[in-house]
């Protein structure tokens, strides 16, 4: 009976919004839409060992545009702790900035600085202080843990949290496939949250923080995309990432869950540009080769 009566009253209620043109319920409201003021959108990363850096560089759209332009003529720099260790050149075949580094990024605690200048734009700019890394103390894979409905490989990294203060995380992983020519290729292994503390990052990896296991040593662990051969190489990577890093994976986790839904809340996607729109992010990571 008392599924009845709910089956009813949510049956009442799309009634009431659904089938009367001139219900109270539907109105008509005129928005006026702000003028949008272009601005330099911009997209950058950097993680220790990286021997060259990268960014991309283009305009702002207006709302209900799909459309942005890659601007080939802007003066971009890469400063660390104020002193200027990259000149990026537009190179015509990616549509990126690229710079190679004298020196490949170190895991030192420095304040990196991306400037993007142009003459018909503000100055667009963001500063990043490259985390603290942490290293991987072990690494696991075990094959078909009863997960409930259904069996998985789970791939687990041991490390311990730097305490006293917030951090955060990314793991990813690759299978090291060895080809004939004697080089290796990498295979993305897509790792997918098993527990409620890490969420899906835009890569294929898993992100998480420290809050549940501050300065204690911890084991997470996620679900892999794929069974491995039992002669596989794994490449496990676990980035330490900035938290501007950790917000921006977290809002395009919501943004995908609520895409398409008319119901979901509006999702904004975090950015740090000052001057502009976008993204610059810090990450120092350590790496580990799990041999099954």
């Amino acid at each position: 009976m008392k599924n009845i009566f709910f089956a009813l009253l949510f049956g009442t209620i799309l009634s009431l919004f659904s089938c009367d043109p001139e219900s109270s319920f539907e109105q008509i409201a005129d928005v006026d839409i702000p003028e949008h003021e272009q601005r330099l959108a911009i997209s950058a990363n950097i993680e220790s060992g990286d021997e060259q850096v990268t960014a991309l560089v283009a305009t702002s759209s207006q709302i209900f545009e799909n459309e942005s332009f890659n601007v080939a003529d802007a003066e971009v720099q890469l400063l660390k702790d104020g002193n200027v260790i990259a000149n990026l050149a537009f190179d015509i075949n990616t549509s990126r900035y690229i710079a190679p580094l004298d020196e490949a990024i170190t895991l030192e605690q420095a304040t990196y600085r991306l400037e993007v200048r142009h003459s018909q734009f503000e100055t667009a700019f963001s500063e990043q202080q490259m985390p603290q890394k942490v290293d991987i103390l072990g690494g696991e894979y075990e094959r078909d843990r009863n997960l409930g409905e259904f069996d998985a490989d789970i791939i687990g990294v041991e490390f311990q949290d730097i305490p006293n203060q917030d951090n955060y995380y990314l793991l990813e992983a690759f299978e090291i496939v060895e080809q004939n020519n004697g080089t290796e290729r990498f295979d993305r292994i897509y790792l997918y949250p098993l527990f409620d503390l890490s969420e899906q990052a835009q890569n294929g990896g898993i992100i998480f923080d420290d809050a549940a296991f501050d300065g204690n040593e911890y084991r997470i662990e996620a679900e892999s995309s794929r069974s491995l051969r039992n002669d596989a190489k794994i490449l496990l990577l676990l980035k330490s990432i900035s938290r501007d890093r950790y917000l921006l994976e977290r809002s395009l986790d919501l943004y995908r869950n609520a895409e398409g839904n008319p119901f979901a809340e509006p999702v904004v996607v975090h950015d740090n540009i000052e001057g502009g729109y976008g993204i610059f992010t810090a990450s120092a990571v350590d790496t580990e080769i799990l041999e099954l």
